[in-house]
């Protein structure tokens, strides 16, 4: 508990969903719901099981504090305690993550939010999807402060593979209008690639005695094949999403009481 002092919680409250929101929105609901009570002076974003050590609160708000509370700190998990594949593959979105949208991704939800930001962040309707990629997209200030992953003291963890991808895939959809500008490009530059191949091919068959094998030109007309659909793809996702734009985004600080069952108070200091 790094020497925290329970004795001045004044009171603890759950907040029941009228359903399974997922990870992400019970997350937005929350601090949705948080920015209308009583100011503090930090925001603690983590889970429950103990995974996110609560021993490094005094290290995130330290910088908080350091920084004149004008940061949302993350914590940036050093050590992970899945098998070798699955960090592989993390590295693997890690890196796409980087590619696709500009932005690097370390860490996940364990952060802490200073008051003043805190109303802010409950605005922000791409925390639905992800939260740190809703606040890197929403260029508020952040910065990230090492930890290691603590040890899960209840229930088994329902990360693996699948739901990395649709993780993935979240945290792509805050950025999709980047990711489908970049995809367009690299189409693009894939396809100005095979059409100096084909023209070299052309200029060999033209020019020289050498011999060609037979099925290049078809490997080529499916790479050109594959590189359109991509291009297609891009500029259709480009196009959605400024169609969405248009129209009225989810901000759950406006509407989060309509997915609140109940609100129980569990404990309160006498």
């Amino acid at each position: 508990n790094a020497g925290f002092d329970f004795a001045s919680i004044q009171s603890v409250e759950v907040v029941d969903l009228y359903r399974n929101l997922g990870h992400q929105g019970a997350l937005a609901v929350g601090i949705a719901h948080a920015s209308n009570l009583e100011p503090v002076d930090y925001l603690v974003v983590m889970d429950s099981d103990e995974e996110d050590d609560p021993r490094y609160i005094p290290d995130l708000i330290g910088k908080c504090a350091a920084g004149d509370d004008l940061e949302i700190v993350f914590a940036e998990r050093t050590e992970r305690s899945e098998g070798p594949l699955f960090k592989a593959c993390y590295k693997i979105y890690q890196g796409l993550y980087r590619l696709l949208s500009g932005m690097r991704i370390r860490a996940g939800n364990y952060c802490v939010v200073p008051w003043g930001q805190v109303d802010r962040v409950a605005h922000i309707a791409e925390i639905w999807s992800s939260l740190p990629a809703g606040i890197m997209k929403a260029r508020l200030p952040y910065s990230w402060t090492p930890s290691k992953r603590g040890v899960r003291t209840h229930g088994a963890s329902r990360m693996n593979f699948v739901n990395l991808i649709v993780h993935a895939f979240r945290g792509f959809g805050v950025h999709a209008e980047v990711v489908g500008a970049r995809v367009f490009l690299l189409s693009m530059g894939l396809g100005a690639v095979i059409a100096l191949f084909g023209l070299a091919i052309l200029m060999v068959r033209l020019f020289t005695d050498l011999s060609i094998v037979g099925w290049t030109s078809q490997v080529l007309i499916l790479l050109f094949i594959l590189v359109f659909q991509m291009a297609t793809a891009a500029v259709l996702l480009k196009f959605l999403v400024i169609s969405m734009r248009m129209q009225y985004p989810l901000i759950l600080a406006n509407e989060y009481k309509k997915y609140i069952m109940t609100i129980r108070e569990i404990f309160r200091n006498s």
